[in-house]
């Protein structure tokens, strides 16, 4: 862990692959202690399996897409990355690489909606 840490106080990125969830959280605990200025993303695992008749948590499923996008634009990033991740996420698969640069919509405070980018609110 303190190669780790030491790794991204040097700026380096990383990629944790954990057993379990629970190692991912005590790994993520542990570096968001030593390195509080490193960007840590988790990407957890699916909760459910393929044709389940459940869906995954709406909360997992956020934590998944905010992970993917935010990787999608780590060019402009000024401080270390460390990506914690278990084997069942890293095994599976993910949507392309562009997808999230062709499907977002970035909004700030203060910013004036633009009607064109919600095309089912636009319809009187």
């Amino acid at each position: 862990m303190l190669a780790l840490a030491a790794h991204l106080e040097a700026g380096g990125s990383l990629l944790y692959v954990a057993r379990d969830d629970a190692r991912m959280a005590a790994m993520g605990d542990a570096l968001g202690w030593m390195q509080p200025g490193a960007e840590i993303l988790t990407f957890p695992a699916w909760d459910c399996l393929p044709y389940d008749r459940i869906s995954p948590r709406a909360s997992l499923i956020g934590q998944r897409v905010e992970a993917l996008a935010r990787l999608q634009s780590s060019s402009d990033r000024g401080r270390p990355l460390a990506v914690l991740t278990t084997v069942n996420a890293f095994l599976q698969r993910v949507p392309p690489k562009d997808y999230f640069a062709d499907n977002a919509l970035h909004l700030a405070p203060g910013m004036k909606p633009v009607r064109r980018h919600w095309p089912i609110l636009s319809q009187d």
